[in-house]
């Protein structure tokens, strides 16, 4: 209205207070503060309003829209708030896996220096994104940094900061500080019990590296002790040490527990190996057979196949059943092809031909093997070597070159696999994807090798990376079972719970949604992932108490759109359940933190029209689906489920109201 300028202006200043105060669902908070301004330039409560912008930004953690309004409105200079958001924005881009953007922002935020503890934070937060990149040196000297801080004892990172500069010394190989640094971790009463525990374990691996067995084989124990999750690899490791201070049985009996105690454990097949190999070293030939016998027959897919083949065929040539061992060596050579396994068993078998005098034999077998050239061995050698030295000291341009003609020369030739793969890795490097897909392809097409595993995560990432879901997964599938490591069967299983959704196989995407959960030690964005699947997977597969149940695991962690998300469906479920007050609280609770995210406030609206009439209060009902009506064009079919309610409802209310006249165009 336009009858008194003053009372306009009073009016649009107490809306704007409004807004803020309790959330506005018709109108984005931020274009109504926005507004104000732009509307009335020099009303004294520009400044105050100006705050209360920057802090719906913040309490909406809508950051980059605060670093926006920030940056272009020079006259509007708030440092402490641009430290602020900046860190916040920052911390986001952590969380969504965004190290290097997170750290241009950190840095940003580490420009306005105005509050110590927001700078101590930004300092170790941009610390974990360069150990995130692997980037261990500029890591360690930000911890360093944030350590060296008055404030740092004032902020909650402090309590991981010594398990966190342990690591990253561990991953630099520092293993002494490493040592003394998990200690100082371990006796400052940690507040994650997981990570105590997970520090006596790496404070033993640090031993192990150290060639201090005994003390590794203490803290190993006392990891135990303290109820470690990974007691596989610390029953593994421990074994390993006794077998290095001459306690041999105790490394048996060490062996046998990781390979009877945990059956399905990733380390099973290292400890059969290591086993038959211990009982080599005790000419102990018979229960040697037995572990690796049982790694070929029941572990086919474990890498250590291949050299177990091989150290049978040594064993039958060593105990004089030359024959079986040509037969093993044969095999090795004829199902492995370029591994190393393949080029010993041809070398020891041609010991064992000449020994029988049947060097002609031996020929005739050699010309059929393709990896194998007798004339031309010592050029093959020469050729890949040359290669391998640009590859090894990060000369790209010169290495592909240079692989590209050993494979153009040799294309079968003893180091034919590992070429394939190091120019995969090239590329991968280069960003020429496609390139990179083929050469993983042919370590993949090849059987089981050193490089497989790695080839299984880099070309499933390079699909994921083209949204070409449904060529990812047989990879992906293949890399779940057939990974050594721990961390590769995190990736495959919560991306082929992605993978799965996109494809709408709904029911298989809550299947990996769940296995990914069952671990303890995923990261805490992995694990909203999994809800966020569970629960929307959930929805469309109609099973709405499993829904419900993931949405509020979902808003225990979640921030952004996710959360705008998951309050709408814990608006919705209280409406399903006939608890209207209760829900449209939540709708307003939407509206309040999170009015950046208009779609999921318009879907809270047309649920808050339906709870008032539910509440018998057709006039609020009305008015909000006008509203919905006037103000979400963008969104068509929420206009037309409104347009659809607001019908149903005048024709029902007109039945008992004369007053009410029907508009068919609503």
């Amino acid at each position: 209205m336009n009858f008194n300028d003053e009372i306009k202006e009073n009016a649009f200043l107490n809306y704007a207070k409004l807004s803020y105060q309790i959330g506005n669902s018709y109108q984005n908070i931020f274009e109504v503060l926005l507004s104000f301004i732009e509307n009335y330039p020099n009303n004294k409560n520009n400044i105050e309003v100006k705050e209360l912008l920057i802090d719906s930004y913040i309490s909406s953690k809508n950051y980059q829209l605060a670093i926006d309004f920030l940056e272009n409105n020079i006259s509007f200079q708030n440092k402490s708030a641009y430290q602020k958001v900046c860190f916040y924005r920052g911390l986001e881009l952590f969380n969504e896996g965004r190290y290097s953007a997170a750290i241009q922002v950190f840095e940003k935020s580490l420009k306005e220096p105005s509050d110590a503890i927001f700078k101590a934070r930004a300092i170790y937060w941009k610390a974990e994104c360069d150990y995130q990149l692997l980037n261990f040196n500029a890591s360690l000297i930000s911890y360093k940094q944030f350590l060296q801080l008055p404030n740092s004892s004032k902020t909650s990172e402090i309590n991981t900061i010594y398990y966190n500069v342990g690591y990253t010394n561990f991953k630099l190989k520092k293993y002494q500080e490493a040592i003394n640094q998990f200690n100082r971790f371990v006796s400052s009463v940690p507040l994650n019990p997981n990570q105590k525990r997970d520090a006596f374990v790496r404070i033993g691996d640090s031993y192990f590296m150290l060639s201090d067995y005994w003390s590794a084989l203490e803290n190993y124990n006392k990891a135990i002790e303290d109820g470690a999750l990974d007691q596989d690899y610390i029953y593994f490791q421990k074994a390993i040490s006794y077998g290095f201070v001459d306690r041999i049985l105790k490394k048996i009996e060490g062996l046998k527990v990781v390979i009877n105690k945990f059956s399905k454990s990733i380390y099973k097949d290292d400890a059969l190996y290591e086993l038959g190999n211990t009982h080599v070293s005790q000419e102990n030939y018979q229960d040697a057979m037995v572990s690796y016998n049982t790694i070929i027959k029941d572990l086919p897919n474990s890498s250590y196949v291949s050299k177990s083949l091989l150290k049978k065929a040594l064993i039958l040539e060593n105990t004089g059943k030359s024959k079986e061992a040509i037969s093993i060596f044969k095999r090795v050579a004829n199902d492995f092809p370029s591994s190393q396994e393949a080029l010993q068993a041809v070398s020891s078998a041609k010991i064992i031909y000449i020994e029988l005098g049947r060097v002609d034999d031996y020929a005739t077998w050699v010309d059929r093997l393709d990896f194998v050239n007798i004339e031309n061995s010592e050029i093959d050698d020469a050729t890949f070597k040359a290669a391998e030295i640009t590859y090894l000291e990060n000369k790209t341009d010169q290495a592909i070159s240079r692989f590209e003609k050993y494979l153009f020369k040799f294309p079968k030739g003893k180091h034919a696999l590992k070429t394939h793969f190091y120019l995969a890795q090239l590329y991968f490097l280069e960003q020429n994807n496609e390139n990179a897909i083929l050469q993983y392809q042919f370590v993949l097409d090849s059987d089981r090798n050193e490089f497989t595993e790695q080839a299984l995560a880099k070309i499933s990432q390079l699909y994921l990376e083209k949204k070409d879901y449904q060529s990812s997964l047989p990879y992906l599938i293949r890399l779940e079972k057939e990974a050594d490591f721990l961390q590769n069967i995190i990736f495959a299983q919560s991306n082929m719970m992605k993978a799965y959704f996109e494809l709408k196989t709904y029911n298989k995407a809550v299947i990996f949604a769940e296995k990914v959960l069952l671990n303890e030690k995923i990261e805490s964005t992995i694990k909203s992932d999994a809800h966020i699947i569970i629960a929307r997977s959930a929805m469309k597969t109609g099973d709405q108490n499993k829904a419900r149940e993931a949405y509020l695991e979902v808003l225990t962690s979640a921030s952004g759109k996710l959360a705008a998300e998951a309050w709408y469906y814990d608006a919705y479920f209280k409406h399903q359940a006939q608890q209207y007050k209760s829900s449209n609280s939540s709708i307003q609770k939407l509206a309040k933190e999170y009015p950046g995210f208009k779609y999921f406030g318009a879907k809270g609206l047309l649920l808050m029209a339906k709870n008032f009439y539910q509440l018998n209060d057709a006039f609020q009902a009305t008015y909000i689906l006008e509203s919905i009506i006037n103000n979400f064009t963008e969104y068509p079919e929420i206009i037309e489920e409104a347009r659809s309610d607001l019908a149903s409802i005048k024709m029902e209310e007109s039945k008992t109201n004369e007053s009410i006249k029907i508009d068919n165009k609503n």
